[in-house]
């Protein structure tokens, strides 16, 4: 199973993304590497080393979330375009089907 050019037109059309030809050509043959790979690795089980319990570890890396009070609104409004009723007016980009 691989992607075919029409998938990825599709896929584009429905992410209203255009793409040239030679683009879509180019990302029809990483895609197809990249699945091609996937079951290269699933057929000789290259996966079976992994350590799954790896996963179960509650270690982060990241910092705890603390809820802090932002109160530079101005400067937080510096680079927008577009303010109604201090919120952030962006375009809509999901269109009803």
């Amino acid at each position: 199973m691989g992607f075919h050019i029409e998938d990825i037109e599709k896929i584009s059309t429905l992410m209203k993304l255009n793409f040239s030809q030679e683009e879509m050509e180019k990302l029809h043959c990483e895609l197809n590497h990249i699945i091609n790979e996937f079951n290269n690795m699933v057929e000789k089980k290259e996966f079976n080393n992994i350590d799954m319990d790896k996963r179960k570890r509650k270690t982060t890396i990241l910092r705890k979330d603390e809820v802090e009070n932002y109160t530079e609104r101005e400067r937080l409004f510096q680079n927008t375009r577009n303010i109604k009723d201090n919120h952030i007016v962006i375009p809509n980009i999901i269109e009803e089907i």
